[in-house]
C-alpha cells in the first residue's frame, strides 16, 4: 500500500507533503482494510478510536473506524499556517499514513454564497502542477451544502494519489474538508471520508 500524506489549503495552492509509495462522492467502493492497520499495532500512544470524537473551530465530526487518529494537536508540523484546523490519518503519524483528512477554517469576509469562492477554491486545488479539479455532486455537512472537487495527480514521491474536496460556509466561516489517498490498492478512505462527513456537527455559535 502507498502511504501518503497531502495537504490542501483552502486559501492557497494544494500542497503535497510527503508521500511513498471512482470519481463519485462518499460513500465509495466496498472498504477493505490494508497495511495502516498493522502500523497500529506498534503505536505506543493513545490508540485509534473508533467513533472518537474531532473537535474543529465551530464544528465536530467523528473518526469513521478502525486505523485512524486525530492528530490535530501535531498539526504544526504540517504548512498551512492558522487554516488548518483539524488533521485526521489512517496510520500512527502524518509520516507513516494510508490516507488523510485535513479541514481548515477561515473567516468567509462576507460571503454567504458557497459558489462565490468555488472559483477561488478549484483554482487553489489546481495548484501548478495542471492537476485538473472536477466537479463532484454536491455533498452536506450537518444539511449545508458542500461543494465538492476531485483531484487525481502525483505527487512529489512520483505516487498517484486522489483528493476529494468538500466547500462549505457556514455562520460566517468557511471550510474545506479534504481527503487524501491512494490512486490505487485503497478500497477504505473514501467509504471511511463518507462516514466523517456524515457524523458533521456544527457548534452553533462556537465559530
Amino acid at each position: 500500500m502507498a502511504l501518503v500524506v497531502v495537504v490542501l489549503l483552502a486559501a492557497g495552492a494544494a500542497v503535497i507533503l510527503l508521500g511513498r509509495g471512482d470519481g463519485a462522492a462518499p460513500p465509495g467502493p466496498t472498504p477493505s482494510r490494508s497495511s495502516a492497520d498493522d502500523d497500529e499495532a506498534d503505536a505506543t500512544d493513545q490508540p485509534p478510536g473508533d467513533g472518537a470524537v474531532v473537535v474543529g473551530t465551530g464544528y465536530r465530526y467523528r473518526l469513521p473506524g478502525p486505523g485512524w487518529r486525530d492528530l490535530t494537536a501535531e498539526r504544526s508540523q504540517l504548512p498551512g499556517g492558522a487554516a488548518l484546523d483539524t488533521a485526521v490519518v489512517l496510520g500512527r503519524s502524518f509520516e507513516v499514513a494510508q490516507s488523510n483528512v485535513v479541514t481548515e477554517s477561515l473567516p468567509a469576509a462576507g460571503v454567504t454564497d458557497v459558489e462565490d469562492v468555488a472559483p477561488l477554491f478549484r483554482r487553489n486545488l489546481a495548484s501548478d502542477d495542471g492537476a485538473v479539479p472536477r466537479p463532484l455532486a454536491d455533498g452536506s455537512l450537518d444539511g449545508e451544502r458542500a461543494l465538492g472537487f476531485r483531484t487525481e495527480r502525483t505527487n512529489d514521491a512520483g505516487l498517484d494519489v486522489v483528493q476529494v474536496s468538500y466547500l462549505a460556509i457556514h455562520d460566517g466561516r468557511q471550510f474545506s474538508v479534504n481527503l487524501t489517498y491512494p490512486a490505487t490498492d485503497d478500497e477504505v478512505s473514501l467509504p471511511d471520508f463518507g462516514e466523517l462527513t456524515a457524523s458533521w456537527t456544527w457548534d452553533e455559535g462556537g465559530s
